[in-house]
């Protein structure tokens, strides 16, 4: 083949994983798609097809690399999706005990009176936190804090 061949060829090859990775990037956003189509490993194997777990000498086309793209894409977990939480996520992102304390109290406030939201702290009447002796001390300070006043 001529070099022009070999790059047009080229060329449209890259052309097609654009494509797949853009319809990929697409689906991701899009909240009515799943963020794991899960299978068990042997369904897997049913469903892709031409894939091999065998290493060959050979190289394997490139038609044959556009298949497994997208398969690797369609059965991989989304981890842009907007619902997709790893181990390490949460709801609210709450980043620690202490700040996850602040939070709840400040919530507590709010549902009971909301108009503090915009009326500011003076809106409510004084309100009492129980806690044990052993209240860990960044719970004490954040009680301190102008917007916590109990």
């Amino acid at each position: 083949m001529a070099a022009s061949t070999l790059t047009a060829y080229t060329m449209q090859f890259l052309l097609e994983v654009v494509d797949i990775l853009t319809n990929y990037v697409r689906k991701t956003f899009d909240r009515s798609t799943k963020v794991l189509d899960f299978h068990h490993p042997h369904q897997l194997l049913e469903g892709m097809e031409g894939f091999n777990l065998e290493l060959c000498d050979q190289p394997e086309s490139l038609e044959q690399i556009l298949v497994d793209c997208r398969d690797t894409l369609k059965y991989g977990v989304r981890t842009g999706h907007p619902r997709f939480f790893n181990q390490l996520s949460s709801g609210l992102d709450i980043i620690g005990g202490a700040i996850s304390n602040m939070y709840s109290v400040m919530v507590a406030r709010y549902k009971h009176y909301p108009e503090v939201k915009i009326k500011g702290m003076a809106a409510a009447p004084r309100l009492v936190l129980f806690t044990s002796e052993r209240v860990g001390h960044l719970l004490a300070l954040c009680l301190r804090s102008p917007s916590v006043r109990c």
